[in-house]
């Protein structure tokens, strides 16, 4: 069992910004779920892809959790480049199996 992601969570840097399941929260911050977006210093634009929790849903999309993979391109330093990194995840007072 893993913990769960909240909006504000990081994956390699990058904060996860939503929209998350505004109605599900975890510690005051709502669930992240598969599609919110990541946007940062590592990953200029992305998404939470899989593997998230297909068999647990919040407002009908998968849950995040730890180790759940944030894709997208890095900040153009000259040219984009193609990235997946792991979410650290803080929601420890929720497990869920992924």
């Amino acid at each position: 069992m893993l913990p769960v992601a909240v909006i504000g969570d990081v994956a390699g840097g990058s904060p996860i910004i939503g929209p998350g399941a505004p109605t599900v929260l975890v510690m005051g911050r709502p669930i992240a779920c598969m599609g919110d977006a990541v946007v940062g210093p590592t990953i200029a634009t992305g998404v939470l892809a899989m593997p998230c929790s297909v068999t647990v849903l919040a407002c009908g999309r998968p849950v995040a959790h730890m180790g759940t993979m944030a894709v997208g391109v890095t900040p153009p330093a000259p040219v984009p480049v193609p990235i997946s990194l792991p979410v650290i995840a803080t929601g420890a007072t929720v497990l869920v199996i992924p």
